[in-house]
């Protein structure tokens, strides 16, 4: 099995590369990375169900 990285960023106009590498437009933004790629982007406020479905189909994947 693999390993897991969790990270915080906060984007900014101090991070443009990272805002325009994952296309954020609207904070909060949630972007799982599996592999290198997104597998995964959500955007808005969502239902804990949601988030962790998300979490479980990117690990999964």
């Amino acid at each position: 099995m693999g390993t897991t990285q969790v990270t915080d960023a906060t984007l900014d106009a101090m991070s443009p590369v990272a805002v325009a590498r994952f296309g954020v437009r609207a904070i909060p933004n949630l972007v799982l990375v599996r592999s290198g790629r997104v597998a995964e982007q959500i955007v808005g406020a969502v239902p804990r169900a949601r988030l962790v479905e998300a979490i479980e189909r990117a690990l999964c994947a």
